[in-house]
């Protein structure tokens, strides 16, 4: 799968494949694609539409937001494809229903909402590549960040935690896993409830632990998935007590 400008017809295949589109323009522009995706599930415009279609007004009084500008949001999303529009009326499709309700058990929406730090983190790129010096995302993260940061990496996580079990061979008889950096302790999970005699340790920063600890006690997995806080890069992991 790819992003970016994709020819539709022979004749734009063409114009692409001769360089005569203006491709950076198309690719620098997705940044206001995302930024409105971004700022709708934020707003809870996809949650004001979840009961049904409802007009611009509506969902405006409902967000709290200012009615004219709100039309011109969800026309945006419109022709973006995230809502229908029918008779002055905005319905959900499918595929919003499923990445972006917070109720959906499919919810990509904590991951959407963390695109706020990493815009902010990508701020600095400028200055990573005139100084070489690069970002301590971790050490900077204040404890909103963190919060959001847990909550977008479980929601990621959902998406392809079965493949991942599924391929990743276990020794047999293996009865305790080392998971480094597993923060929220979803891939820990999974592999513990189709092995039920295996144990894991999610090893993660102390930041990370203090508020991945309640989404991983949501799974109710009690002492089989527990977290240890520390630093992979500095602290001594062992190397007999893991399989």
């Amino acid at each position: 799968m790819k992003y970016g400008a994709i020819g539709e017809s022979p004749l734009e295949r063409l114009v692409l494949m001769t360089g005569q589109a203006p491709t950076p323009f198309i690719d620098t522009f997705a940044f206001v694609m995302a930024r409105t995706v971004m700022a709708a599930t934020k707003l809870g415009v996809f949650e004001a539409l979840a009961g049904g279609p409802r007009a611009a007004a509506e969902v405006a009084r409902t967000c709290g937001t200012h009615p004219e500008a709100t039309q011109k949001l969800l026309d945006t999303l419109a022709s973006l494809g995230y809502l229908r529009k029918k008779d002055e009326r905005y319905a959900l499709p499918g595929f919003v229903r499923k990445w972006l309700l917070k109720d959906s058990p499919t919810s990509l929406r904590d991951i959407v909402l963390l695109r706020y730090v990493d815009w902010e983190w990508l701020s600095h790129m400028e200055e990573f590549i005139t100084t070489g010096r690069p970002l301590d995302i971790h050490g900077s993260m204040a404890a909103d960040d963190w919060a959001a940061y847990q909550r977008g990496m479980r929601a990621l996580a959902s998406v392809g935690v079965g493949e991942t079990v599924r391929r990743t061979p276990i020794p047999a008889g293996a009865r305790a896993m080392l998971d480094i950096g597993g923060s929220h302790g979803y891939y820990s999970v999974a592999f513990c409830r189709k092995y039920p005699q295996l144990r894991a340790t999610i090893f993660d920063l102390p930041g990370a632990v203090e508020h991945a600890a309640p989404i991983l006690a949501r799974e109710g997995m009690g002492d089989r998935v527990t977290h240890h806080a520390g630093n992979a890069l500095t602290d001594d992991l062992g190397s007999q007590q893991y399989d």
